[in-house]
């Protein structure tokens, strides 16, 4: 009997075993995956630049004479991803319209959104969210609404509508801060918005 066998098949499956395990327990760097913005637009109304994040329904095609919906969203560096996983697990039940997402973002999250959602100046609440925050005073502003609404009727939709296929049936959703803002869009954009979401308005402003 050769007892030499045996040992050379322990030896030569050691370094096996051992390589394994240091392959089992190297961990594997996590992946940041960032939606990227697919245009920025710098609006001389708000003298800021907005970033725009563009989804298109399954059939879109710049070769055929389809127009489509526009969903706009707010705060849509966050909103926008969630929206449009929404919009793609309905379309595998083929429960949705044809429709263009476009989530709207701007640099400075909580001081623009702050601004820009607002419907009145107030001076205790823009105190209140500098203390909050750490910022010197001056730095929050509020009752930006109208000019943003403008900004959105003047700037950013007609370079939409001038790039892509759209019509005329408008949505525009938000949460919170964009939800207030989405409702004042309700009463005051007198039909240019036909669709409306609005996620735990604060209607309190």
């Amino acid at each position: 009997m050769n007892i030499l066998k045996p040992i050379k098949l322990v030896v030569a499956t050691i370094p096996i075993l051992i390589f394994s395990t240091m392959a089992f327990s190297q961990k594997l760097e996590p992946k940041e995956r960032i939606t990227e913005p697919d245009h920025t637009i710098t609006s001389d109304i708000m003298g800021k630049e907005y970033q725009l994040y563009i989804s298109f329904p399954k059939n879109y095609s710049t070769k055929d004479s389809i127009s489509y919906p526009v969903l706009y969203v707010l705060d849509g560096e966050f909103f926008y991803p969630i929206i449009r996983g929404t919009r793609a697990l309905l379309d595998v039940e083929k429960e949705t319209i044809g429709v263009i997402i476009v989530g709207i973002s701007a640099s400075n999250f909580y001081i623009g959104r702050h601004y820009d959602y607002t419907t009145s100046f107030d001076i205790a609440e823009n105190e209140k969210m500098e203390k909050e925050y750490g910022e010197p005073k001056g730095t929050y502003k509020s009752g930006g609404a109208d000019k943003f609404l403008e900004c959105l009727k003047t700037e950013i939709i007609p370079f939409v509508d001038k790039n892509y296929k759209t019509n005329s049936d408008r949505g525009i959703a938000g949460s919170s801060l964009g939800g207030l803002f989405t409702a004042y869009c309700l009463v005051n954009s007198d039909g240019y918005f036909t669709r409306f979401g609005l996620g735990s308005p604060s209607l309190i402003w």
